[in-house]
């Protein structure tokens, strides 16, 4: 992705997923953080851009690529954004990549994550979906205190999407907390598509000796 020195405005190409909270400009040598709080990080002057979106704050990286919270600057909308890791990203992890986006776009449901688009800015592939500001259902759970008929509120809507998405033919495969999101209204909201699989028309995933899943978290 590229960004701009905050200070010099000189354009610097770096990986998305790199290190990204110690920069320095090769031409003023100004000292600079995108990913983090700090002020001098400048996230309102948009120093990070892929392709018509503004990188306003990385908000997730996992094994497979980067979330950023992100501005539509055609739609001036807020987005997120995810772009797989520079390196990692072989044929197949492209093909997984765009599956997973191909696969979450199909289903329209509130309690799931809407996928709007898959786009390419010279070698950086990513996908735009629905941005919700709010936390993961493990951190939403640690941080309150809920009863036993909101538990179930919430379980049964979590079921009701998932119902939703089988009735579609799509099988999640990755169910867990860290993959529900919880908006500001308490509302959750199934993300990360990533190992899904279509129940008809589609060859399964899985190979010997491939563990597709999180152990805590898959059946026996």
């Amino acid at each position: 992705m590229r960004i701009h020195c905050p200070r010099c405005r000189r354009p610097i190409d770096i990986s998305a997923d790199g290190e990204l909270t110690s920069l320095v400009c090769t031409a003023c040598h100004a000292k600079f953080n995108v990913a983090g709080d700090q002020a001098e990080s400048q996230r309102a002057e948009a120093i990070a851009t892929v392709a018509h979106f503004d990188l306003l704050e990385r908000i997730g990286m996992g094994g497979f690529g980067t979330v950023w919270k992100a501005r539509d600057t055609q739609l001036d909308r807020v987005v997120a954004l995810k772009i797989p890791r520079r390196g990692l990203l072989t044929p197949e992890m492209l093909d997984d990549f765009l599956h997973e986006a191909r696969t979450a776009a199909q289903l329209t449901h509130p309690n799931i994550a809407r996928i709007f688009q898959i786009g390419r800015d010279g070698d950086v592939v990513y996908f735009i979906g629905q941005f919700m500001e709010g936390k993961s259902l493990d951190k939403w759970l640690a941080d309150g205190d809920c009863s036993q008929r909101e538990i179930v509120e919430l379980c049964v809507k979590i079921c009701r999407a998932l119902h939703y998405a089988h009735e579609h033919g799509v099988v999640h495969r990755d169910l867990k907390p860290q993959n529900v999101l919880m908006d500001e209204h308490g509302e959750p909201h199934i993300t990360d598509f990533g190992l899904a699989k279509r129940a008809a028309g589609q060859v399964t995933m899985t190979s010997e000796g491939r563990i597709l899943g999180t152990p805590a978290y898959i059946s026996p």
